[in-house]
């Protein structure tokens, strides 16, 4: 007879060998398709929350997980909350962003220690490079609430 063990099932196996590479990263992430938020949009100001909300219907329908961050929190907490989310893509939503259509976008995979890699482009560009790189990925919606402030918080 042989006697097998395991501790750990075949998806947990895999997934801890996903989070042992990010050691060698100089920013820890995940995968974009495998993160639970792909995208935050982090509003300046209470303005710019319709714009917000309509960038996150946008990339909702391109099968794009994304939340809003609407707390109260200032702009600089929303920032590093995104930080330690591990997201993908932070996307802070300002006067500029809302009259050119361009938005100023953070890509945590290309970022260094203390030099988030920011990049300039319209949502649709930013739509097809997720694409890119999620494509043939397995896909699942947001589990969540879109708005952060409905989201339950464990303190």
């Amino acid at each position: 007879p042989i006697l097998h063990c395991s501790p750990t099932g075949s998806v947990e196996r895999v997934f801890c060998a996903i989070l042992e590479n990010t050691v060698n990263q100089k920013v820890a992430h995940l995968p974009t398709w495998l993160t639970p938020t792909q995208v935050r949009i982090i509003p300046v100001t209470d303005n710019h929350l319709g714009y917000a909300k309509d960038l996150a219907e946008k990339f909702t329908k391109a099968r794009i997980r994304v939340d809003v961050d609407d707390r109260d929190d200032s702009l600089n907490k929303k920032i590093r909350a995104a930080g330690m989310d591990w997201v993908s893509y932070v996307i802070v939503v300002g006067d500029s962003e809302v009259s050119s259509g361009n938005l100023t976008v953070t890509v945590r995979s290309e970022s260094e220690p203390n030099k988030p890699h920011k990049i300039t482009c319209t949502a649709e560009k930013l739509i097809e490079m997720i694409g890119k790189e999620t494509s043939g990925k397995p896909f699942r919606p947001l589990y969540t609430p879109r708005m952060l402030s409905l989201k339950p918080r464990y303190i």
